[in-house]
């Protein structure tokens, strides 16, 4: 269904006004409180997460206006260095259902996410770099990583 369709399939048990929703390949703690109340000051139909990468070729990227509005959107690009991309976690409003491709199978990314750019699409970003743990060499490492952080 892609990331798209399969958050719209699950729309009859989604019960408050706005939810979120997390990619299961990314790690980065954030304060929920302090991204739920983001979105509700910003008044968004979509935030996302950004943090810093060391390279963009494996994320979406973002640019932004000065009041987080998320200006473009694109999906696995080649953009300079210390890009801001997503980091897999959004805040929804409801509204976003309608705003959804009529198609069943749709990618948030790329079918969506774009469309939304200038609008009430918003950033909250992260200073700390996010971990791609979607591959099982990545996801090892930030085990180790966090396995050395627990010992010191």
């Amino acid at each position: 269904m892609g990331t798209g369709g399969a958050i719209k399939n699950a729309r009859e048990i989604v019960s408050s006004d706005t939810f979120f929703v997390l990619n299961g390949d990314c790690f980065l703690p954030i304060d929920f409180k302090a991204f739920a109340d983001f979105h509700a000051d910003k008044k968004a139909v979509v935030s996302m997460v950004i943090a810093p990468a060391s390279q963009a070729k494996d994320f979406g990227t973002v640019k932004m206006d000065g009041s987080g509005r998320i200006l473009d959107f694109s999906e696995k690009t080649e953009e300079g260095e210390q890009p801001l991309v997503s980091a897999g976690i959004y805040c929804f409003d409801q509204t976003v259902f309608s705003l959804m491709p009529n198609e069943e199978n749709f990618s948030l990314e790329m079918d969506l996410f774009p469309t939304l750019a200038g609008k009430d699409f918003f950033g909250y970003k992260s200073q700390r770099q996010f971990v791609d743990i979607g591959t099982p060499q990545r996801y090892e490492s930030l085990k180790k990583a966090m396995e050395k952080g627990k010992r010191q």
